[in-house]
């Protein structure tokens, strides 16, 4: 898959706040889904005015009855009717419609996930594309599992300008313990990635943040000085350790799962941007 880049532009007023959103992992259709929790967040996003929100992948559990992962067990049967198990696709649809649409107007990119990816080969529909030119924004589809080289540029009323990058991807790994993955990630993000300020991953359901400093030019070029950059870890929304059935997390022995998403809080300035973490 290609690496798609993409510019997201927004207005400021100096003392202006924006948040972004890493929403991901929400596995809905599973019965150990935390519904409660994420339509909360659902919720936060589409009320913040200046929130910019990343769909990080895996929305729904994607399981048909023809893959060797299926359970029926494991299904929420509160969220899709029996009989509409025969037509999953258009369930899952409807529901992600339904679902992301109060938020569309926050939705800037959409990433495809292992779960949903691995769906749309052997159902031959893609359930993201889909319910996204439902909601009026096609333009945020990333194909397959591609990742996402987004630059973010807030701009005041005079022209001056600043600018964040991120590097989005769902993610591949997993690990036992969050701090494997952020080190991992936070080399990955120095080595490879000069001008990136975040690199962002899903998939492993943890949540959390690295933040290393960069040396690093001004915006002039004028002199040199530290950047902070940093490794995130986007969370989800599967409960793991319950005492009334099996999880993912017992299975695999990982540490109990965050549930819920990472926030950074953006302060634009005409000099610069600085930001927070609200995890």
């Amino acid at each position: 898959m290609l690496l798609r880049l993409l510019t997201v532009r927004r207005k400021f007023d100096e003392g202006d706040v924006f948040t972004l959103y890493f929403f991901g992992d929400q596995h809905r259709h599973h019965k150990n889904a935390a519904k409660g929790e994420m339509a909360r967040d659902r919720d936060e996003i589409a009320g913040d005015p200046h929130g910019i929100c990343f769909l990080m992948g895996d929305s729904h559990e994607c399981i048909s009855k023809k893959d060797p992962r299926y359970d029926e067990l494991q299904v929420d049967w509160s969220l899709i009717d029996p009989e509409d198990f025969r037509y999953l696709s258009d369930a899952i649809v409807a529901d992600r419609t339904e679902f992301f649409s109060p938020l569309a107007s926050q939705l800037e990119v959409d990433l495809g996930g292992n779960h949903d990816g691995r769906y749309a080969k052997y159902a031959e529909t893609d359930i993201r594309l889909r319910s996204l030119e439902r909601m009026g924004k096609a333009g945020a589809w990333i194909p397959g599992q591609s990742s996402a080289l987004v630059r973010v540029i807030f701009t005041d009323k005079h022209r001056h300008a600043c600018t964040l990058f991120l590097n989005l991807h769902h993610g591949t790994r997993t690990a036992k313990h969050k701090a494997t993955l952020l080190n991992a990630y936070a080399d990955k993000l120095c080595t490879h990635w000069d001008g990136v300020d975040f690199l962002a991953r899903g998939h492993c359901h943890h949540r959390g943040l690295e933040d290393r400093l960069k040396m690093s030019a001004n915006a002039n070029h004028s002199r040199l000085g530290d950047k902070r950059v940093a490794a995130v870890l986007t969370g989800g929304y599967l409960k793991s350790y319950r005492e009334d059935g099996e999880s993912y997390a017992e299975d695999m022995d990982l540490d109990p799962l965050d549930i819920g998403m990472t926030r950074i809080r953006v302060y634009p300035t005409r000099s610069g941007a600085s930001w927070e973490s609200i995890l």
